[in-house]
């Protein structure tokens, strides 16, 4: 079948399958962003906070945004991703940020990993300060105001909780993955999971360090918040997602409102506001509270039975990786092909012309990482003609940020090795909306410099 007419069986499968789609209440008349994702909905003193993601044309940014009696009030936008749940303490927002650190053993972002930054935000002020940075998952404020962090164990599959009250001091580890916590009163919740299940709520033992499942299905559980004394929660349960409330008395499952798509909800009185899919994009929701006991039975968590890795002890696992590179990832003969190794360290491309004038010709480009965090790239352009030429690129990257401010600084070097020895600097600005990058050249053989600068928006 072409392309024309699997899309059309497919839009017309979607059409079919959204005949019945209903949306609970009406959207909020705030102004609402298309093209953007909402997440992390919170309530505070009757106040209604969420994340919302943007996708324009040369990235995504994010914007906090607050609703307070019915106008919108964007409080921070940022051009990195967020980390965890939005939380507060006595007028306080905590939230945290996505940023770069090197020293990381990969080699896609050459030696750089994702790490959190938590700020606190007065809510009265809007101003912002830095708390902390260490690689974290999420967080949850005890009511001491220290901080409680959970991280992925980088020994095993679990979770480190560690506290941070001036200083980092990690308590103890668990051995299932913990992706977001949650204080109520003096018990401590989490979404959890084993290394072969799905996504479970559970409560998590301060003293022993384990975690009981108390909501413990195939489907996912996710999205954990406090309603009352007892938890709110996104599930998608039927192959739908819902707003989902779990009584911590009576172990029940009351869905809170009938709807094709709900997640995320906060309730605010006898009103649930929740995220909603719409043609735009997401979108909030107000609908009337209409809770509903689920008494489906929940199918079991399953667990996939655990294989056992086994090391290559050999010594030559580097020469067993390199054989991938003779198997070619794309090919379309007698045009173009390429490949590479096992573990992405080493790559190349090859591509074949032909015409009368100038008879066979190939451009064969080998790209590296090595020597990690320096990438290079050797080209060989124009093989089997009397114009062959090569050319290198270097790169090594100083720093990266995915705050606003100065995103980044590296050290470049192109050569033709004939005329053009060019070493140089490119350093980076990043906002929300816009990025700056401006480069220096200097030229070995004239002596001189060259620069250029790219403003995208």
């Amino acid at each position: 079948k072409t392309l024309p007419k699997l899309f059309k069986e497919w839009q017309r499968y979607e059409t079919e399958k959204a005949v019945d789609w209903h949306l609970a209440g009406n959207e909020l008349d705030i102004h609402q962003k298309d093209s953007s994702s909402i997440t992390r909905t919170h309530l505070y003193n009757g106040k209604i906070y969420f994340v919302r993601t943007i996708a324009n044309h040369l990235n995504y940014y994010y914007e906090l945004v607050r609703i307070n009696e019915g106008e919108s009030e964007i409080l921070e936008s940022f051009p990195g991703g967020l980390i965890g749940n939005l939380e507060f303490h006595e007028d306080k927002l905590y939230y945290a940020l996505q940023e770069a650190k090197s020293g990381f053993e990969n080699f896609e972002q050459n030696g750089f990993g994702i790490v959190g930054v938590l700020y606190e935000m007065d809510i009265n002020t809007g101003k912002s300060k830095k708390i902390l940075k260490a690689d974290f998952k999420d967080f949850t404020i005890e009511n001491n105001g220290d901080i409680l962090l959970a991280s992925q164990r980088k020994d095993s599959f679990g979770s480190t909780i560690s506290r941070w009250n001036g200083k980092l001091t990690p308590l103890f580890n668990t051995s299932r993955l913990i992706s977001e916590l949650l204080l109520i009163d003096d018990t401590f919740y989490c979404v959890d999971k084993s290394i072969t299940g799905s996504w479970d709520i559970s409560e998590l033992d301060m003293n022993s360090g384990k975690t009981s499942p108390i909501v413990n299905s195939a489907w996912q559980e996710t999205r954990l918040k406090q309603e009352g004394n007892n938890l709110a929660f996104t599930a998608n349960y039927d192959s739908q997602y819902g707003v989902y409330n779990y009584d911590v008395t009576t172990k029940k499952i009351h869905s809170l409102v009938q709807s094709s798509f709900a997640a995320d909800g906060v309730r605010l009185g006898d009103d649930i506001y929740y995220t909603a899919v719409t043609a735009n994009g997401e979108r909030i929701y107000k609908a009337e509270i209409n809770k509903q006991e689920y008494t489906k039975e929940l199918p079991e968590n399953f667990a996939l039975p655990e294989t056992e890795v086994k090391y290559n002890k050999e010594g030559n696992a580097f020469w067993k990786n390199l054989k991938y590179l003779f198997i070619p990832s794309s090919r379309f003969n007698p045009k173009s092909i390429s490949g590479m190794d096992g573990i992405g360290f080493n790559s190349y491309s090859v591509s074949n012309e032909y015409n009368k004038a100038n008879g066979f010709s190939s451009n064969i480009t080998w790209s590296t990482s090595l020597f990690n965090p320096v990438s290079i790239s050797l080209a060989a352009n124009g093989v089997f003609t009397d114009d062959m030429n090569y050319s290198l690129n270097g790169n090594v990257p100083l720093y990266q940020s995915q705050r606003k401010g100065l995103s980044a600084v590296s050290l470049n070097l192109f050569s033709d090795f004939q005329e053009a020895n060019l070493p140089g600097l490119v350093i980076g600005f990043g906002g929300a909306k816009s990025s700056l990058y401006s480069s220096v050249n200097y030229d070995i053989a004239t002596e001189g410099y060259t620069a250029d600068a790219t403003l995208s928006r």
